[in-house]
């Protein structure tokens, strides 16, 4: 189920699933496709029985007495439970996690949520972003400014703790001329023969030691490039749906109910109107993403450069 189709969308997940019943002769949950519900919201618990992401959802508390950065904000459901979940699962094998998704689907606000548990003390974090401008040169030189000498030509986060790199945006390096995207074939030396080439020392070679890669990008068309095929087979890739309607309604419902409060001074008729707000911006923004489709020449999208 999330092997093969870790990167289907919503509809293929559908087709998968009914592939499954047909002919897979497995024991899958009984889902009732009325409400739209699929395998994919389901785990397999202790006890080896199916349940439901749903249980696992934590409550979102909005803070009264600070305003948190809404690119911070993530409320839990489904979705992003369980994603969190599969990152969780591939991270702790130090293996490398890439979250695929068109905008809207949290994939940077799930990795740096999960990110910022890490114990700072035994696992540090650091993150980036690329951008057209990213070079090679730039990407070595910033992971190289992330780690410190251990033994011989062997480098490493300080102190002997482990890092995680996240770079969001992955996509976005300049493909040339010849097809190539040399940024991220600098990335996936680092994830693939753990180190780089001295640039200062023409032939020697510099490991690099206790460090992971996550990444996050749109998918690839409309004016957005793909990465390499030996960058992607370092990667478990996950794709983030858009969340349903009810969903995405509850979440900036949860918001708007959090910060129209009279506790920072707004009437109650103010969050009444925050509430039908959040359908109607819903439904204007599902019908402009309707009309105005991404072309070669001019994707629907924004990025800021870091490195």
């Amino acid at each position: 189920m999330w092997s093969l189709g870790s990167i289907l969308e919503l509809e293929d997940r559908i087709k998968m699933q009914a592939f499954l019943e047909e002919k897979g002769g497995l024991s899958l949950p009984k889902v009732d496709a009325s409400t739209g519900t699929t395998i994919f919201e389901y785990y397999v618990t202790d006890d080896g029985e199916w349940g439901h992401w749903n249980d696992k959802v934590v409550e979102y508390v909005y803070p009264q007495d600070s305003n948190p950065r809404y690119d911070s904000i993530l409320v839990p459901n489904v979705d992003n439970t369980c994603t969190e979940f599969l990152l969780d699962t591939i991270s702790k094998q130090n293996k490398g996690v890439l979250l695929i998704g068109e905008s809207g689907t949290a994939k940077t606000v799930i990795i740096k949520a999960y990110c910022g548990k890490y114990d700072p003390d035994e696992h540090l974090y650091k993150a980036m972003n690329f951008s057209s401008a990213t070079t090679p040169g730039l990407f070595q030189s910033a992971i190289e400014s992330y780690v410190d000498k251990r033994m011989g030509s062997t480098y490493g986060p300080p102190a002997g703790k482990k890092m995680s790199v996240f770079i969001d945006d992955v996509n976005m390096p300049v493909i040339n001329e010849w097809g190539d995207q040399i940024t991220n074939e600098i990335v996936r030396q680092l994830m693939e023969n753990k180190g780089f080439y001295n640039l200062d020392k023409p032939g020697d070679y510099t490991s690099i030691a206790d460090v992971q890669v996550v990444a996050a990008m749109s998918h690839p068309g409309g004016g957005r490039n793909d990465i390499p095929e030996r960058l992607k087979r370092q990667f478990c890739i996950f794709n983030c749906t858009l969340p349903s309607d009810n969903s995405m309604d509850l979440i900036f419902n949860t918001i708007a109910n959090g910060f129209f409060t009279e506790a920072r001074h707004f009437v109650p008729e103010v969050g009444e109107i925050a509430q039908k707000l959040v359908s109607i911006t819903r439904n204007l923004w599902q019908n402009v993403k309707k009309k105005l489709l991404p072309t070669q020449l001019s994707s629907i999208t924004s990025s800021t450069c870091v490195i």
